[in-house]
């Protein structure tokens, strides 16, 4: 499980690990109890087989962007719960065309932040099943064709007190 936070200040919230920093925005690697060991020296985790409920304070958004080729179009859907497993909210919508999957993933996750912001909520964890998108939003250095849109989630990230990403298994995954 994959667990990074961005933060404002000095909010930790009581969690315990390593900072990286892209830009203005610090990312934080979560240490939870359930995270039993550490995979790489790089401080990545393997990802959920199941799906896992948020800390207390959070709501959880599993995502998932539906891209096929480039003549389609694509669709994205998210479904929030809470620290219990309720559903809070579901919501889908289709896009118009994209010339490659990464551009659909952050579209839909820009399109989920928007949304989550939208509902006011603060503290809010976000699984989905991508390694690049992760890998795009906290190191968009070595993803220069998609600066303009990292740029926008970074700033939607700001707005939030914390945002944690986990990343899940397409099993876990697939009721967004």
């Amino acid at each position: 499980m994959i667990h990074f936070r961005y933060y404002k200040g000095e909010r930790s919230h009581g969690f315990s690990g390593l900072f990286r920093r892209t830009g203005t925005i610090s990312c934080m690697l979560i240490h939870r109890s359930r995270i039993t060991q550490l995979q790489q020296a790089s401080g990545l985790c393997d990802e959920n087989k199941s799906w896992e409920p948020p800390l207390s304070d959070f709501q959880k958004y599993n995502i998932h962007a539906n891209w096929r080729n480039v003549k389609l179009h694509s669709g994205d859907a998210f479904i929030t719960r809470d620290h219990s497993g309720n559903f809070l909210h579901h919501a889908r919508e289709a896009l118009t065309f994209f010339p490659n999957r990464l551009t659909a993933e952050l579209r839909c996750l820009e399109w989920a932040l928007r949304s989550m912001k939208d509902l006011a909520y603060q503290e809010i964890v976000i699984g989905y099943d991508s390694h690049d998108l992760l890998d795009a939003v906290m190191q968009p250095s070595k993803w220069p064709r998609f600066r303009i849109i990292i740029q926008k989630i970074n700033a939607l990230c700001a707005s939030f007190s914390s945002v944690a990403f986990e990343i899940e298994s397409l099993g876990s995954n697939k009721t967004a």
